[in-house]
């Protein structure tokens, strides 16, 4: 019986890093060296792959985006000629994202009871389903070489 690979490839290792930057199929594709045939679409439904990619995504965020975005949201704070309204908004977000949006008990939901949690489940259930936009969408590889299209 054949032994499963647990490590990426180089052209893995290669075209997830692009993929997780660019966001781009193709590119991804070209970086792993990958044919038209052989294409990164194959490679992106190998759950290694795709767990390098959102390891790659996260590591990102956390070093990249995220230092950027703290220092955006402190400037926006301390300079004078920042109106007051755009003020109020990115304390609302600080407060929000940092401390949690109050559900009113002021309990831990370990120290709530078995009703107290349900029913605090269901408000956040209710709150999620105000904000949260649901697309039905279908993943479509790309057309193979020599068609109509390609």
């Amino acid at each position: 019986m054949a032994k499963r690979k647990t490590q990426l490839t180089e052209r893995e290792k290669r075209a997830a890093e692009v993929f997780a930057k660019t966001g781009s199929r193709k590119a991804a594709q070209e970086a792993g060296g990958y044919s038209a045939s052989a294409g990164f679409h194959l490679a992106l439904q190998r759950p290694r792959v795709q767990a390098e990619i959102q390891r790659i995504a996260n590591e990102t965020l956390t070093q990249d985006i995220l230092p950027l975005a703290l220092a955006t949201h402190r400037w926006l704070l301390q300079d004078p000629t920042v109106p007051a309204g755009a003020k109020v908004q990115a304390v609302k977000l600080a407060y929000d994202r940092a401390l949690g949006v109050s559900d009113g008990t002021g309990k831990a939901p370990e120290a709530m009871t078995p009703d107290e949690l349900a029913d605090a489940i269901e408000k956040l259930r209710a709150r999620l389903a105000d904000k949260a936009k649901v697309i039905d969408a279908e993943v479509v590889d790309p057309a193979p070489p020599g068609d109509v299209f390609g």
